[in-house]
Order: structure tokens, then C-alpha cells, then sequence
């Protein structure tokens, strides 16, 4: 046994001195037994579901999602009440670190787990949720001009194209009147040659 030092006494008098301990079998997050998607993955949409399987003794859950360590700027869920799965829309779609951080009531107390994710990429014009219509745009009209033949008169699309469902006019563009009208003389050009 050791023998504290007055002058340390003093120092301490009238100081209440907090300490918690945990026993479990994961580190800090010993009520939560699963969580998907999982730690350090990749999300594959703009849109993803989080799920997680807690004990039986969880009271409540809260979710937060940031772009940095503790943040909750994508998103703060309020009580999810034992809910074990939530839905977010908007999530970023640049490879960005996305930081998430799930709290449960255990015992009447918050313990929170904090995982770590890369947002998924949404390709040029293309990628996301097709239903959700996330992480695409309305291409431009050279854009839509690049995907034709140029050896075909009738400037159809290339043979064995990935396309489903093509129509042969009637396509929208984002380009303005004005530069539609040089594109149409470019793909006049083109079919001339």
C-alpha cells in the first residue's frame, strides 16, 4: 500500500472524481452485437439503410452521421426508441469519410460506438439509385452525340451498346436553343463524311 502525500490530499479535497467502468466483449460497444453495413465499408448509394442488433436490456437508440469525428451535419435522428434500423437520403456520393456515431440507452445510461464509412462515387452522369433518380443529370448534347456511330448514316448507337429501352428520337438535353443549333451542324458534318 501506497501512502498519498499531503500535498496531494489538499489538492484533491472537495474534487469529485468520476470514473466508469465496462465490462464486455467489444471495445466501448459491448450492447451492440452486429451493425451493417459494416464498419469501415463503402456505402453503395446516396441512400442507405443502417442497421445494428443490440442486447435485449437497449432502451433506445440515436443515430449520427457527419463529415467529421462526433459531427452530425448529414444527420441527427433523434430517438429511433428500439427501433434497430434507420433510412437516410442525401448521404454525400464523392468517396468522402463519412462519420457515424450510434448511441444506445443501456441501464439508463448513453454509450455511443463510432464507425467510420467511405461514401460511395456516383459515375459521370450515371451513377445512384435508379428508382431515387440520385447521382445522375440531364447530359448535354454532344454529350448524347458521343454515344453515336459516326460510321452509321443513320447515326445510330454502336452494336452491343449497355443501353435498355432505346428510342430512336425524343431525347431532352441540357443544352441551351443556341447550342443546339452547333451541335446540329457538327452531326450534319458528321454524317456528311
Amino acid at each position: 500500500m501506497y501512502r498519498i502525500k499531503p500535498t496531494v490530499v489538499r489538492i484533491l479535497v472537495g474534487v469529485t472524481i468520476s470514473v466508469a467502468l465496462a465490462w464486455g466483449a467489444g471495445p466501448a460497444y459491448a450492447g451492440i452485437n452486429s451493425l451493417y453495413p459494416a464498419d469501415s465499408s463503402t456505402l453503395t448509394a446516396a441512400s442507405q439503410t443502417f442497421s445494428w442488433d443490440g442486447t435485449d436490456d437497449i432502451t433506445e437508440y440515436w443515430l449520427y452521421l457527419g463529415t467529421s469525428v462526433k459531427g452530425k451535419d448529414i444527420l441527427d435522428s433523434g430517438t429511433l426508441g428500439t427501433a434497430p434500423s434507420t433510412t437516410v437520403n442525401g448521404l454525400p456520393a464523392d468517396g468522402s469519410t463519412v462519420y457515424a456515431r450510434l448511441w444506445h440507452k443501456e441501464g439508463g445510461s448513453w454509450l455511443s460506438t463510432d464507425f467510420t464509412y467511405t461514401a460511395f462515387t456516383a459515375s459521370g452522369g450515371g451513377g445512384g439509385e435508379a428508382g431515387g433518380r440520385l447521382g445522375w443529370e440531364l447530359p448535354m448534347r454532344n454529350q448524347l452525340a458521343s454515344l453515336v456511330d459516326p460510321s452509321n448514316l443513320d447515326l445510330s448507337l454502336p452494336t452491343g451498346h449497355p443501353f435498355q429501352n432505346v428510342q430512336s428520337a425524343g431525347y431532352w438535353s441540357a443544352t441551351s436553343t443556341r447550342g443546339v443549333c452547333a451541335v446540329a451542324r457538327a452531326l450534319m458534318a458528321i454524317r456528311m463524311v
